[in-house]
């Protein structure tokens, strides 16, 4: 015979069995058709109760949340799981973002000829990729701003670029830059592109050093630039058969929003987060704020540059919006990993 006791413990386990499963599983939404799994938990729930079968009715139930946690997280594991699921997607789109190819990517817009670069009239928000060899590359002293300033010592660097020459003056002396190395420039299409934006950026950051640089140094680029050392020239350079379009993350999320394709006639190139493979060589990508869509990827496409959670460049064609899927729909015909092979490390800095 059970002792007292040991009924009121067993009862008490049954009782809190049953608060964690009215708690843990919600009923069918008012008036809609109850799923059959539903239908099979609640009689469940019902024998618990009971105490009828009941060993057997625990595991049963066991294996219906496990089920469900397959399609949305239930159980306490399962939203952990969930929740951790959702970071590392985080730090991956981050790691992703401040990536060499991701920074320039976002920044810049690329063309396989620098100077093809189609500047449009408005040209001084525009910054545009250009690649060469630095042709000097020294410290000049300069001295201070007024009367009571110190003098500074300034990283006086000189970039011959394909479009243009490129004088930059690393204040911060964080570009471990050469003469002979080459580096990617990204910039506008004049160094002197706009009186009014210089009067506001000093205005932001203190007086530009521009006035006390010598004569030889003068015309140094104030809208941006972004500065990379690189191993190679940029893969973009490649792509001259395509003679792409830099489609950015924002022209991507721009296009999914209207439902608008604006470059029908031409081949885009874009970087992007591989997020998920899909059956059928479909992929989906990320623009912006992690809006998806999605890449078709041929079977005569080398898929390898292809890494879930990692960027990937694209060049891509005849984009399409899916009924049935619901999402932009673009087809590959060239991928890499990166277009960008940094010499030391990985970044591009705003001097």
């Amino acid at each position: 015979m059970r002792s007292a006791g040991c009924y009121d413990g067993a009862v008490w386990h049954r009782g809190l069995l049953l608060l964690a499963l009215v708690v843990t599983v919600a009923g069918p939404a008012g008036g809609a058709e109850p799923d059959p799994a539903e239908v099979e938990r609640d009689a469940l729930i019902d024998r618990i109760a009971a105490g009828s079968d009941y060993d057997a009715s625990v595991r049963r139930f066991a294996e219906l949340l496990r089920a469900r946690d397959r399609v949305k997280a239930t159980s306490a594991a399962a939203r952990k799981h969930e929740a951790d699921e959702l970071a590392q997607a985080r730090a991956a789109r981050a790691a992703v973002a401040a990536s060499l190819d991701g920074r320039l990517a976002r920044s810049c817009r690329l063309v396989t000829e620098p100077r093809d670069a189609p500047f449009s009239t408005h040209a001084w928000d525009e910054l545009w990729l250009d690649w060469g060899k630095v042709t000097s590359s020294e410290m000049v002293k300069l001295p201070g701003e007024n009367a009571l300033a110190d003098d500074i010592v300034v990283h006086m660097i000189e970039i011959a670029g394909r479009r243009r020459t490129y004088r930059i003056a690393d204040e911060k002396r964080e570009l471990a830059l050469l003469a002979g190395d080459l580096a990617v420039v990204c910039a506008t299409q004049d160094a002197d592109h706009d009186p009014a934006y210089r009067h506001m950026r000093e205005k932001l950051e203190g007086p530009s050093v521009e006035d006390r640089l010598p004569a030889a140094w003068r015309g140094i680029e104030h809208h941006g630039p972004l500065v990379a050392h690189v191993r190679e020239v940029p893969h973009i350079a490649r792509k001259a058969r395509w003679n792409p379009v830099h489609v950015t993350d924002n022209d991507m999320w721009w296009a999914i929003r209207d439902v608008k394709w604006r470059w029908p006639d031409r081949d885009v190139v874009t970087f992007a987060r591989v997020a998920a493979a899909l059956e059928g060589g479909l992929y989906e990508m990320e623009a912006e704020d992690a809006v998806v869509w999605l890449m078709e990827v041929p079977s005569g496409v080398d898929a390898r540059a292809i890494v879930v959670g990692k960027g990937v460049w694209a060049v891509l064609r005849n984009a399409r919006f899916d009924r049935a899927r619901k999402k932009l729909v673009v087809t590959a015909v060239d991928l890499e990993p990166s277009y960008f092979i940094p010499a030391g490390e990985a970044r591009a800095y705003r001097p």
